[in-house]
């Protein structure tokens, strides 16, 4: 159900919280450069591990940018978790860069950096 998914995500929250001691970034990777675009992997992508999506994790390449055919394939696979079963668009792919569009979504905070 949708609501068992949205537990599901919290507690793998919680979980990578338990291991890094932080929760995980909108998205983390290289600053944007004007040699390309940057490697910026989603919390969707870091949580995977803590919703035994082991398998499609580490089939990501972290020292690549996102956008790589290796990275683009990997976020091709679907993560059920990330998807409401009673949807009506469920097994909609997204039109924005060919992969899975998201049911659920998380606030990636204010862009640039922070002092202080």
């Amino acid at each position: 159900s949708c609501k068992n998914n949205l537990k599901q995500i919290g507690l793998a929250l919680h979980n990578y919280h338990d291991v890094h001691k932080t929760f995980p970034q909108g998205a983390m990777g290289r600053p944007q450069s004007t040699e390309g675009p940057t490697n910026n992997f989603s919390w969707l992508v870091y949580i995977l591990p803590m919703l035994e999506e082991n398998a499609l994790y580490d089939q990501f390449n972290f020292n690549e940018y996102y956008t790589t055919t290796t990275n683009r394939n990997a976020a091709m696979n679907k993560v059920n978790t990330y998807f409401c079963p009673s949807s009506r668009n469920a097994d909609q792919m997204s039109n924005v860069a060919g992969v899975w569009a998201m049911h659920y979504l998380g606030l990636s905070g204010p862009i640039g950096a922070v002092n202080g």
